[in-house]
């Protein structure tokens, strides 16, 4: 898990994707992320639930804000608290 001021910010699924189902896994997912929180906007390709983006990562290259931008490893997560 990745933090930004004490808030989730993004999370590495890969371990316990292996270990619970695929509608246990997006409970576990909702539950992180901020209550009432807006579906993030990320970059082409990314598929966003409730809050977060699958497929992206929480990141600030360049020295730009911080967003979710989509990574060709599936098993990231980014939640919309990425954001300054």
């Amino acid at each position: 898990m990745v933090f930004n001021n004490g808030v989730i910010v993004s999370v590495d699924t890969s371990e316990i994707a292996q270990v619970v189902s695929s509608a246990k896994l997006k409970e576990i997912l909702d539950s992180l992320g901020p209550a009432n929180g807006k579906t993030p906007k990320p970059g082409t390709k990314a598929l966003c639930g409730s809050g977060w983006c699958d497929h992206s990562v929480c990141t600030n290259t360049n020295q730009e804000p911080l967003h979710c931008e989509y990574r060709d490893n599936r098993r990231k997560i980014c939640y919309d608290t990425c954001s300054n």
